[in-house]
């Protein structure tokens, strides 16, 4: 009996099984003449052989590969008969119920499923996502900031760090994620979690909220790994982009999130807790940030560390918004940290306005450049600029936003000598001139 007979047989549910009848009912027969079968039969009778033929054609081809599976365990088309060793009559293959077979071993050919042999197949797959992981995972360490208090420590915050000196014991993270009230400073305690489970006290070498970049040192025992950075000024958009660190906390340690590289260059506005307000330039990623992320790693497919993870826009609608701190702009903040303790950056003496809007409402004008305010007494106005001045570049270098001049700044220490190209628009007049500033410095 066919499936169809099988299914007309068990009749509809809720009826009571009957006789099939067709689903159209022939037409009565005409009456019979005496003539050839015509072309409709001719036509008939070809289709029908055909169809009987391929069934028989096709039932043949899937009898000698059954056999030739059955004789040699390797399917048709596999690497049998191309130079490759094939398992021969006794071999064993691989049985996707856990068991073997072959035509020698006793069971039935091809494995425990007579008619539907497997071969035995191992597959190797390793990922650059897994790779990073492996390399930089280890270096990734969760902070816990913690104040004494008259019953022990209070937590008041978690986060993640990065090994970049495992020899000296030195974290970098962010800066709110290790800062504190001034007056809870003196009874601030750190306590660094490894990948190893060790729990080491460490100390904090310095912390620069503008850049929101930290480096704190452990006091004893040896961290298990150290971290390479790489260079973010080659990363591009659309590039691979890890984040490892300890979202929500240390219950989930050194989690991976993977996405890609969605945008460069992007302007954090970020203010200090003395007031003071200023763009971070940072890299934008979709990799998942979460609390507990900041100061981890932001990886490159290579295991290299391109990015201190930062920031995440916590918005109603707003996903996979995610920033890190480039580490090619981190590096001399770093080396600042562990010199001194703290930046002393070079400063212009300028207040810049950072958006379009500005600049148009201020000078009519919306080019390049960046429309400035001049502290009075600083470097700029003892060299000459003047409220609404358009800084062009800086050395040569454009600055159309105040996260480029502060790259560009970062540069150069206090004490030397850069020359502006500036703008100056004056009743419809344009001016355009070159002017040598010798840079101040500012501690903070």
């Amino acid at each position: 009996m066919s499936v169809w007979d099988d299914d007309w047989a068990g009749g509809w549910p809720g009826r009571e099984a009957q006789s099939p009848e067709p689903l159209v009912r022939p037409p009565s027969p005409a009456p019979r003449r005496d003539r050839g079968p015509g072309w409709g039969g001719v036509l008939a009778a070809a289709l029908i052989s055909s169809l009987i033929g391929g069934a028989l054609g096709a039932r043949w081809g899937a009898d000698r590969a059954l056999a030739r599976i059955a004789a040699t365990g390797v399917p048709v088309g596999s690497s049998a008969g191309t130079g490759a060793p094939a398992p021969g009559p006794g071999t064993p293959t691989a049985d996707p119920a856990g068991g073997t077979g072959g035509a020698g071993s006793g069971g039935a050919p091809g494995g425990s499923h007579p008619g539907l042999p497997t071969a035995q197949v191992r597959v190797e797959f390793t990922s650059a996502i897994s790779e990073a992981a492996s390399k930089v995972g280890p270096a990734v360490v969760g902070i816990v900031n913690q104040v004494q208090q008259r019953r022990g420590y209070r937590e008041v915050g978690t986060g993640s760090g990065v090994v970049f000196d495992r020899a000296q014991g030195l974290i970098v993270t962010n800066a709110h994620v290790v800062e504190v009230d001034r007056q809870l400073r003196p009874y601030q305690r750190l306590l660094v979690k490894t990948a190893d489970d060790q729990t080491l006290e460490a100390e904090l070498v310095g912390a620069d909220s503008l850049t929101d970049l930290a480096v704190v040192r452990v006091r004893e025992g040896v961290l298990p790994a150290q971290a390479e950075f790489g260079d973010s000024d080659q990363v591009k958009v659309g590039d691979l982009a890890i984040a490892i660190g300890n979202p929500l906390g240390l219950d989930f340690a050194r989690s991976v999130t993977a996405g890609i590289i969605s945008g460069l260059n992007r302007e954090l506005p970020i203010e200090t807790e003395d007031g003071v307000e200023s763009t971070l330039q940072v890299i934008q990623t979709d990799a998942a940030i979460n609390p507990g992320n900041s100061g981890g790693a932001l990886v490159n497919a290579a295991g290299q560390v391109i990015g201190i993870n930062s920031a995440k826009v916590a918005r109603e609608g707003v996903e996979g918004l995610g920033f890190a701190i480039p580490v090619n702009f981190a590096r001399p903040i770093i080396a600042q940290l562990v010199a001194h303790g703290e930046v002393v950056r070079p400063i212009l003496g300028i207040r810049a306005f950072a958006t379009r809007a500005q600049q148009q409402w201020s000078t009519g004008y919306t080019g390049e450049g960046l429309v400035v305010e001049v502290v009075p007494g600083g470097p700029a106005d003892r060299a000459g600029l003047e409220d609404w001045d358009i800084i062009l570049s800086v050395d040569g270098k454009p600055v159309n936003r105040l996260g480029e001049l502060m790259v560009v700044l970062g540069n150069y220490q206090p004490g030397q000598t850069v020359q502006l190209r500036v703008r100056r628009i004056r009743g419809g007049e344009v001016q355009e001139f070159t002017v040598p500033v010798t840079l101040a410095g500012r501690a903070g």
